[in-house]
């Protein structure tokens, strides 16, 4: 009974230590990868006739390329282990796989291909849960700040209203009662993350001016911009100052809200 307990005590050992080695490899292996620099013959489009190694190093630097975009640096944004699983798909799709397929091809081949097929779309289902939290957890920020300080006037501050269509000063909103009041008509509260549709037309800009607190002195300065677009039902927000990791926000806008901004200005 000892020498069974001792067994299986060493085979869970070995089997956490196996997964502490996996997670250990994909932390450091995806902070390499993210935070190294493309080589300067990088080619996004990959020659024909590659040898394995051009292909695996090309998958690695265009993951790489890719999610330094989505998320800068590497950091608490980007998961552990995403170079290893778009590398993989990058790979597979960059030595042509499918070209081998033939409309009579084996099953084996067929669940091959749907295996990867599946493990493609699960990582760009993943990548868009994983962008829209990003943008969640900012959009959060901006209402706990901007748009608070904005709603009970607690710094210097004052909205100018631009017109999208020729870049004209419609309206400069300077009164805090002013300010206070089309806070409360734009409920950001309420406002959803979204990936917008296709076609929007922006209508008019929202352009936000604040004291910000520098080492050498208060200044006013845009600290960010809401684009509302025509219908009042969606809306972007861009952040001017110090964006972290995400500058443009899309925000789908309650309807009894867009109704209201989209006669507004």
């Amino acid at each position: 009974m000892k020498k069974t307990l001792n067994v299986c005590a060493a085979i869970l050992l070995g089997l956490i230590a196996i997964f502490a080695l996996n997670v250990i490899g994909n932390v450091v292996f995806t902070h390499i990868a993210l935070s190294g620099e493309t080589s300067p013959d990088f080619q996004e489009e990959l020659a024909s006739g590659s040898s394995i190694s051009e292909i695996v190093g090309h998958s690695i630097e265009a993951s790489a390329n890719d999610i330094r975009e989505a998320y800068g640096e590497y950091g608490d944004g980007v998961p552990a282990g995403t170079i290893w699983k778009q590398s993989f798909v990058r790979t597979v799709r960059n030595m042509h796989i499918t070209d081998y397929f033939e409309p009579d091809y084996e099953p084996q081949e067929t669940e091959w291909y749907s295996a990867w097929k599946e493990t493609e779309q699960e990582l760009e289902a993943a990548d868009r849960e994983r962008r829209l939290a990003l943008h969640q957890d900012n959009w959060n920020t901006i209402n706990r700040t901007i748009n608070r300080e904005l709603a009970e006037g607690l710094k210097r501050q004052y909205i100018e209203v631009i017109s999208a269509g020729d870049g004209s000063l419609l309206q400069v909103l300077e009164d805090e009662s002013e300010i206070a009041a089309l806070m409360d008509t734009m409920r950001t509260d309420d406002w959803e993350v979204v990936s917008p549709p296709e076609g929007l037309t922006p209508q008019y800009e929202l352009v936000v001016y604040q004291q910000v607190n520098w080492p050498t002195g208060d200044k006013i300065q845009e600290v960010g911009r809401y684009t509302i677009y025509e219908g009042g039902a969606y809306a972007g927000f861009h952040i001017t100052l110090m964006p972290i990791g995400v500058s443009e926000i899309n925000l789908k806008i309650p309807a009894a809200v867009a109704e209201v901004l989209r006669d507004a200005y």
